[in-house]
């Protein structure tokens, strides 16, 4: 292809790369992603902006998304959600690293102050502009991945260890100790 890569943007770096596999190889790229088919079919197009199935489509197939291509070759990606939470403190604490303002934060991005603000509060985004982000923080996106695995054995883990009633939503332990609490703090107003 004759465009110039560096002024395409990542959907449709992504087609390209498509391009060079055989209609099976990309069907079985999505089913290992959890694409549906008119994801795919935007995949194919340079169409696909959603941060998460992208993400997804370029872990399953090992493709690099970022330009530098920083993501070491031994390694394989993770196959999972985006987890922009992550982004956004790591977002706000670069800003703050850096003395930024959010204008300034926003100029050394490209990106608009708006998105600034909606990175910063964890908002899910597209993927240019996520990717300038990722940038920023000096994080590859891949390393932002939340794994299915590791959150569910982290809330079973944590399900074991709380006993929450679902009508006082206090720990089981705590609920004892209401009365107790209400005295003290009757005892601390006078």
């Amino acid at each position: 292809m004759t465009k110039n890569l560096k002024h395409t943007s990542a959907a449709e770096r992504l087609a390209m790369v498509l391009e060079e596999f055989q209609p099976e190889e990309i069907a079985g790229y999505g089913r290992t992603a959890g694409l549906t088919p008119i994801r795919m079919q935007q995949a194919i197009a340079g169409r696909l902006n959603a941060t998460i199935p992208y993400l997804r489509l370029a872990a399953a197939m090992q493709y690099d998304p970022t330009e530098a291509e920083t993501w070491p070759i031994d390694q394989p990606m993770p196959i999972g959600d985006f987890d922009f939470v992550m982004l956004a403190m790591g977002l706000r604490m670069r800003r703050i690293l850096r003395n930024h303002t959010p204008l300034q934060a926003a100029k050394a991005m490209d990106i608009g102050l708006g998105l600034v603000a909606r990175f910063e509060r964890g908002d899910a985004l597209a993927i240019g502009p996520t990717m300038k982000v990722c940038a920023y923080v000096q994080h590859h996106p891949m390393a932002l991945i939340r794994q299915p695995e590791r959150i569910g054995k982290y809330r079973r883990d944590l399900a074991a260890e709380v006993d929450v009633s679902r009508e006082t939503m206090q720990p089981a332990g705590d609920r004892d100790a209401a009365p107790l609490a209400a005295a003290v703090h009757d005892t601390n107003l006078s």
